[in-house]
């Protein structure tokens, strides 16, 4: 299986910053060195997108990187060495990236960022969806994005509730990316947003989740979107 640079596979969004954030001019990215997806890490499927925490200085270097979320992998698997190489390997990559600072009042300021690194087919299939949109392309798309999708659900079972949050007193809601064969089974699954206790149980339920097949021009297609989960005592 053919191993592709991060160059290829990933991309940089800045989503929202933290407190220390200016709302003047945002920090960009102006260089991000290669990543390389180890073949284990394919060959496990693992795929999606990653929440990373980072820190960006005034000489626009990153201090600190963090995961928080994310990626996805196969459901009914647990490739745990695979999902923490690739989560070191973002981590590691993103604090060899370098910005251009966040500036307020003419004068550079540290900024703490949310970003978003997509990897594997989750970025081939972003380039392409982009050219089939640049050229007008009348062809459906392979993978069709539908936002929030819990309504859509024929069967949606409800994720148990870990004794370690209960415990904790840790509530609150996760937000689940699913990817949804044309039968609608849900094939692939990955947190992007939610206590960490709390992902695991909403990415299990997330799996055994049903929904009716979507079906574009009379042709059933793959929908990806994201499922809320609420826990709450």
């Amino acid at each position: 299986m053919k191993v592709i640079g991060l160059s290829k596979v990933v991309l940089l969004i800045v989503v929202f910053a933290g407190t220390s954030f200016t709302q003047t001019t945002e920090a960009k990215v102006i260089n991000m060195p290669a990543y390389v997806l180890p073949p284990d890490a394919v060959a496990a499927g693992i795929d999606g997108k990653l929440l990373v925490n980072i820190t960006v200085n005034k000489e626009g270097k990153v201090d600190r990187s963090q995961v928080i979320a994310g990626p996805a992998w196969p459901c009914g698997t647990s490739p745990k060495n695979e999902l923490q190489i690739v989560r070191d390997g973002v981590a590691d990559a993103l604090k060899q990236a370098t910005f251009s600072p966040a500036m307020k009042d003419g004068k550079p300021e540290s900024a703490d960022l949310y970003v978003t690194i997509s990897i594997g087919k989750e970025y081939e299939e972003l380039l392409k969806q982009r050219q089939r949109d640049r050229e007008a392309s009348e062809d459906k798309p392979r993978v069709v994005e539908r936002g929030m999708i819990k309504g859509m659900a024929t069967s949606l079972p409800k994720p148990r509730y870990p004794s370690e949050a209960r415990s904790s007193r840790v509530s609150g809601i996760v937000n689940i990316r699913v990817q949804i064969d044309e039968t609608g089974k849900v094939t692939l699954a990955g947190a992007i947003s939610g206590h960490p206790l709390l992902q695991e149980p909403a990415r299990e339920a997330a799996c055994m989740a049903k929904f009716s097949p979507t079906v574009i021009k009379g042709t059933p297609v793959q929908v990806s979107g994201v499922i809320t989960y609420t826990f709450a005592f």
